[in-house]
Parts: C-alpha cells; sequence; structure tokens
C-alpha cells in the first residue's frame, strides 16, 4: 500500500582522513613518476540528516586503512610543476557489521597537483 509517490533518500558521511604515505619516485628530465602507499586514519565528522537509522548511529570511527597510489609531475614553468595523482583507499575493518549487513569503506581518488 502506499501513495504511489517516489522518493529519491541519499545519506551522506563525512570523514576527516589522514594519510602517512611513503613515496618512491623516479626522475627524468621531463616529468617524474612516483608510486605511494602507507596506512591512513579516518575520523567520521558529520553526516547529513538522512543519514539515520541503526546502522548510520553504530558506523564505527575511527577507521584505519591502507592507501596506495601512483602519479606523475611535469615542469610547467621554473620551479613550477603540474601533477596528477590515483589512489586507493581500503579500510581495514568494517565500518558497520551485524548478522544481515556488512559496510567496508573503500574509495578511488584522482588529483591534480601544482607544486612550487
Amino acid at each position: 500500500e502506499g501513495t504511489g509517490e517516489t522518493m529519491a533518500v541519499a545519506p551522506r558521511l563525512d570523514y576527516l582522513s589522514i594519510p602517512l604515505l611513503a613515496k618512491i619516485r623516479t626522475q627524468t628530465s621531463q616529468l617524474t613518476i612516483y608510486g605511494l602507499g602507507g596506512p591512513t586514519i579516518d575520523f567520521l565528522i558529520g553526516h547529513n540528516d538522512q543519514a539515520t537509522g541503526a546502522v548510520f548511529s553504530e558506523i564505527k570511527s575511527p577507521e584505519l586503512g591502507i592507501a596506495l597510489g601512483a602519479g606523475l609531475d611535469f615542469p610547467i614553468i621554473s620551479q613550477c610543476t603540474l601533477g596528477a595523482e590515483f589512489r586507493y583507499r581500503y579500510a581495514l575493518q568494517y565500518a558497520f557489521s551485524n548478522s544481515v549487513l556488512t559496510v567496508r569503506n573503500t574509495s578511488l581518488e584522482f588529483l591534480l597537483t601544482v607544486g612550487f
């Protein structure tokens, strides 16, 4: 039963993420290519009004994870570089778990960088 009305729901959780990443790089005259990786810690700092209910009230924080990535930098003018970086982040534990549902946070990140 119901009115036939549809509703879009978009719950949102906000995290403060602190990565500690090691970088291995190789440099040529034209560009720098690098890989990076290391541990991360994420703190839940907020949510929107639609993130309510049993799952959202029991989200674990802080959350430990790992990040792996790669990137490249190339000079555009003297002492200035432009770059692009890709990262994959994976939580090491479930943010929520019960007998029916498990939630694990992961993310794909693409960053554009400017260095001086």
